[in-house]
């Protein structure tokens, strides 16, 4: 519960939600709409009322950082930390299963793409959901032979950094096979396109080397979080996508 007071200050917003008053005396606001009139009346983000509204940007910037980029998240923080502010634990969640959405929605489309377009297909994470690789294929549009997949989703652009964790890193150092990663960008837009790496192991390999006694003793990193225009990843050309239409 949050409580408005119109000798705080808070005049303009009780005024707002007023005028959308029925005849009970009660209204409904969506809490991206109360974020609208919480900034129009230039409410202090440091207001409790703030936890219940959806701050659009803030809940992008999350989802971001759930997706492996945590940059705009980051850009957030600093700018809140001046002015206040923070997010509740529903807006959370929610982009937390959003995220968790978006890598699933990625990797049916190259699913779809790739399995009948193979020789030999395995979606093999949608199995063992802590497989350090999501996909194998033999054959097929990406390259001949053998190659582990790793699916990288985002709603955003192609360029968005991803996260290579570290049970993806050392598996694609000592692969035997070329490990690739596709990065699926533009969902936001329903425009999916696909872009293939080359292979990533000599890649992981330095990675490693570079990560290997750069810690003291009982650190440990989790991943890497990298952007796709890092020196020493290759990528093909962007492939659309055709989502399918189940209605």
């Amino acid at each position: 519960m949050a409580v408005l007071s119109a000798v705080a200050g808070e005049a303009a917003l009780i005024r707002q939600l007023m005028m959308g008053m029925d005849d009970t005396g009660m209204i409904l606001v969506q809490p991206t709409i109360l974020a609208d009139m919480l900034t129009a009346a230039a409410l202090s983000r440091q207001h409790p009322v703030w936890l219940l509204a959806e701050d659009e940007e803030v809940t992008a910037a999350l989802e971001r950082a759930l997706e492996g980029d945590p940059l705009p998240l980051a850009e957030i923080k600093r700018r809140r930390r001046r002015d206040g502010g923070g997010v509740s634990m529903e807006q959370f969640l929610k982009a937390r299963a959003a995220a968790e959405a978006t890598g699933r929605e990625g990797e049916e489309l190259v699913a779809e793409w790739l399995e009948e377009e193979c020789d030999a297909f395995d979606w093999v994470s949608k199995k063992e959901p802590l497989s350090p690789f999501d996909m194998i294929v033999h054959g097929g549009p990406i390259a001949p032979g053998l190659n582990y997949l790793d699916v990288k989703s985002t709603k955003d652009g192609f360029s968005s950094h991803f996260h290579l964790s570290m049970g993806d890193a050392p598996f694609a150092a000592e692969a035997d096979e070329p490990h690739r990663i596709v990065r699926v960008s533009g969902l936001r837009a329903g425009t999916p396109s696909a872009r293939v790496s080359v292979p990533i192991n000599e890649f992981a390999r330095a990675l490693l080397a570079m990560h290997e006694g750069a810690f003291p003793e009982g650190v440990l990193a989790d991943g890497f979080i990298v952007s796709p225009a890092t020196v020493g990843l290759r990528w093909g050309g962007p492939i659309d996508i055709e989502v399918s239409d189940d209605e």
